[in-house]
């Protein structure tokens, strides 16, 4: 989910969900009238096939935590033969219901037949991607900032019209040779002005990346988030060898705000009252790596443990091998860890 970083991408997603929405909604269609299933599944069965499959790759990274981030850590740090298994094993995973239902067509019996609920199904499977898309609002914010919200609300609400016109407008009646009447002026003024929004808002984030450069090799500061009786200190180069030094045990919890499985382990499990008492009881330190934007240091740091994503939570002990929790944290495994 790495790629989460990049507002611009994130951006991207955000309107690549909405259009989704309004699609499941019947607000438009992708199907051209042009041409017929048959000779357009001629030149696109295959490349299609691939497209698909590589939009649900794209979609599904950030929530690869806990079932793939073991082997994807494991995958890139082997060799060239094991890498290529592993993802032709990930690949088949994604396809098996396919397979399965391709290698024994009788089992198609057993699906339900179409009929007025596969409309009410599609209706409410835009709102899944609403909720998306209003999920990655919120990681842009946290990269970007509110800055640029209000444009973006802009083209969202434009592109709603859009297609509304379009559905409900979509025939022409001429009454005259007057060229307005031969175009639909709304839905060009409405395209010219999504068009130069959206160029607005991306160049905004060129000018801020290229700003950001000459501040990328200062280091942050050490700040501590109190929360109840426990304290999380912000991860820097050198500070959990620091604390080891001391003969102190350190919790390194490396996370994003784009990282589902991250904010879950949080409420489940880091928040939960007996893991804070324990945390208090045995002077547990707590260092917190946020990996939100992107950050090379946090990121060779979490490579360092083998590990190519969050979450990534560590337990280090004076004089021990490291101990890496599950992507999924336990809670129970956790409490007997601390008091071990």
């Amino acid at each position: 989910g790495f790629q989460l970083q990049n507002s611009s991408f994130v951006l991207c997603l955000v309107f690549l969900f909405f259009l989704m929405a309004l699609n499941l909604f019947g607000y438009f269609e992708f199907a051209t009238s042009s041409l017929t299933l048959g000779s357009y599944d001629r030149f696109s069965g295959f490349l299609g096939n691939f497209l698909s499959g590589a939009l649900t790759v794209i979609v599904a990274t950030p929530c690869t935590a806990p079932f793939m981030g073991s082997a994807l850590g494991y995958a890139v740090s082997s060799s060239n033969i094991e890498l290529i298994l592993v993802f032709l094993a990930l690949g088949m995973g994604v396809s098996f219901p396919y397979i399965v239902l391709a290698s024994n067509p009788k089992l198609i019996g057993f699906l339900p037949k179409p009929g007025k609920w596969m409309e009410l199904l599609r209706e409410f499977l835009g709102f899944p991607m609403l909720i998306s898309a209003g999920w990655l609002l919120l990681v842009y914010i946290e990269l970007e900032g509110s800055e640029s919200i209000l444009q973006i609300f802009f083209i969202l609400i434009l592109g709603t019209i859009f297609f509304w016109h379009k559905k409900h407008f979509s025939k022409q009646h001429r009454t005259g040779s007057n060229i307005l009447e031969q175009i639909n002026v709304v839905r060009l003024f409405l395209l010219i002005t999504i068009a130069i929004t959206t160029h607005n808002v991306f160049n905004s984030h060129s000018k801020k990346s290229l700003d950001g450069l000459s501040d990328s090799y200062k280091k942050d500061e050490v700040v501590s988030i109190t929360k109840d009786k426990i304290e999380w200190k912000n991860w820097e180069i050198g500070l959990p060898e620091q604390f080891l030094q001391k003969g102190d045990t350190v919790l390194l919890d490396f996370t994003a705000t784009w990282c589902i499985t991250c904010q879950v382990n949080k409420l489940r499990v880091f928040e939960d009252e007996e893991i804070i008492d324990l945390f208090t009881e045995k002077n547990i330190i707590l260092i917190r790596a946020d990996w939100t934007k992107q950050n090379k240091e946090i990121e060779n740091e979490i490579k360092k443990y083998g590990r190519v994503g969050v979450p990534l939570n560590i337990l280090l002990r004076p004089g021990q091998a490291p101990f890496i929790f599950s992507e999924w944290l336990d809670k129970e495994e956790m409490v007997d860890f601390l008091i071990d």
